[in-house]
């Protein structure tokens, strides 16, 4: 079985590969400053992962308080693109429902509830 190896780094970071947004100066993925790193010849194909759906997470750089949310299956993003520091993904705060009591219910949504009740 043959590969294709690539030595194409545009928009890549030289040390791992993975792609680098326009304005990233450092890797998401392992830090490295854009520019610098090994540049080895590395395997350029995509791989298509079948697994849990995408979750968002949210990152805020510790030493700059860059900011960023992503959304995939496993986020392995680390570093802050704009500084290289540390910034581990985090989930999003979950949004609170509003609870009501019932006796505040209007009428059109208890006769709601009812249904979702007999639906069952």
């Amino acid at each position: 079985m043959k590969i294709r190896l690539s030595k194409d780094y545009t928009d890549r970071c030289g040390n791992c590969t993975k792609y680098l947004g326009k304005e990233d100066q450092f890797c998401r993925y392992c830090g490295t400053k854009r520019g610098e790193g090994s540049f080895r010849p590395y395997e350029d194909m995509v791989q298509c992962v079948y697994g849990p759906p995408p979750e968002e997470r949210f990152h805020k750089c510790k030493a700059c308080g860059f900011e960023w949310t992503t959304n995939m299956m496993i986020d392995n993003q680390y570093y802050c693109p704009k500084c290289g520091g540390d910034c581990p993904p985090q989930e999003l705060p979950a949004e609170e429902d509003e609870l009501v009591e019932l006796d505040q219910l209007d009428t059109d949504d208890a006769a709601e509830l009812d249904k979702l009740d007999t639906d069952e």
